[in-house]
C-alpha cells in the first residue's frame, strides 16, 4: 500500500467525524435542490394544464385597428380570435372605500373561446342578470366577498350596485398583478370584475382598451407566431402586443427566484378547476 493511501486512511480515522458530517451536507444539499426543483416542475405544469384547458391567449393586442382581426383570420397557425373591452374603472366594495376595478368584458351565457374563467363559487354572466358580475377570486377572499353580495361600479356619473353572481379565477389571473410594472399590488387597491360587455361599451373611451385575444394553433413554432401576429398588430397601429411569456401575471409566475413556490403559494387544478392555496 502507499504512503498516501496509509495517510488518507489515517486522516480519516483521526477525522471521521468531520468527514462524516461534510458527506451528510453534501447529501442533504443535493436532495434539496433536486426536491425544490420537482416541485417547482410540478407547479409550472399545473398552471401550464389550466392555460391549455382555459384557452389563455397566446398573444393580446390592444388598441389596433379592426381591421387586424380580418387579417390574422387569414393567417396559418391561428386558432382562435376573440374581441373584446377592458376597463379600470373605480369600484366602492365598503362605505367609504373605493379601488381600482379590473372590469374585463365578457360575453353573457357562454365563455369566450380565449381567456375563459374557472367558476369557483355560484354562476358565470346571465343576460337575465345585466346588473350582475363574476369576482375574481383574489378579490373575493380579499374582502371576504360572496355570492349574493353587492359591489357598486362607477358608471361615469354615479356609482352603480351590481349583484355579485359567482366568484371566477383566470389564467390571466393566477397572480394578481395589475400590469408589467405592477406585478405586487395590494388587494385592498386591485381587484378583477368579469362583467357583461354591454357595461363597458356605455363607458368612458378613454377609461377602456379594445382589444384582441389570439391563440396559436397546437404545434404552432410560437416565437415565429408571435413575430407574424406582432408585425400585422404594427401595421395596423396597435397600441400594444404582449405575448403570453410577457403577460403580467405569467411573467411573475416565471421568475426566476420561484416567487410563488418561495412564499409557500401553490398553484394547481381541484376536481377540474384552477385553483391556489
Amino acid at each position: 500500500m502507499s504512503y498516501l493511501a496509509v495517510k488518507r486512511r489515517r486522516d480519516f480515522r483521526a477525522k471521521r467525524a468531520q468527514f462524516i458530517a461534510v458527506l451528510v451536507t453534501i447529501s442533504l444539499g443535493v436532495f434539496l435542490y433536486a426536491s425544490s426543483w420537482d416541485a417547482y416542475s410540478n407547479l409550472e405544469g399545473s398552471y401550464q394544464g389550466a392555460y391549455d384547458r382555459l384557452h389563455f391567449a397566446d398573444m393580446t393586442i390592444v388598441g389596433a385597428d379592426p381591421r387586424v382581426v380580418g387579417d390574422l383570420e387569414e393567417m396559418p397557425g391561428i386558432a382562435a380570435i376573440e374581441e373584446r373591452r377592458q376597463g379600470d374603472i373605480p369600484v366602492r366594495v365598503e362605505e367609504d372605500h373605493v379601488l381600482s376595478g379590473r372590469l374585463v368584458g365578457m360575453p353573457p351565457d357562454e365563455q369566450p373561446s380565449v381567456n375563459q374563467i374557472d367558476i369557483i363559487e355560484g354562476a358565470y354572466l346571465d343576460s337575465d342578470e345585466a346588473e350582475g358580475v363574476v369576482i375574481d377570486t383574489h378579490m373575493a377572499d380579499y374582502y371576504e366577498l360572496g355570492v349574493g353580495d353587492t359591489v357598486e361600479i362607477f358608471d361615469g356619473f354615479a356609482f352603480r350596485d351590481f349583484d355579485i353572481l359567482g366568484i371566477g379565477l383566470s389564467a390571466e389571473y393566477v397572480w394578481n398583478a395589475k400590469s408589467r410594472s405592477q406585478l405586487f399590488v395590494s388587494g385592498e387597491d386591485f381587484g378583477v370584475l368579469y362583467v357583461p360587455e354591454e357595461l363597458l361599451e356605455a363607458a368612458s373611451p378613454s377609461a377602456v382598451q379594445e382589444q384582441v385575444l389570439v391563440t396559436y394553433a397546437d404545434g404552432t413554432d410560437t416565437d415565429e407566431m408571435d413575430l407574424h401576429v406582432e408585425a400585422q398588430a404594427k401595421r395596423r397601429d396597435s397600441a400594444d402586443t404582449i405575448t403570453q411569456a410577457h403577460q403580467p401575471s405569467n411573467a411573475a409566475l416565471q421568475l426566476e427566484d420561484s416567487i410563488l413556490y418561495g412564499i409557500g403559494i401553490e398553484v394547481g387544478e381541484d376536481n377540474g378547476v384552477l385553483a391556489y392555496s
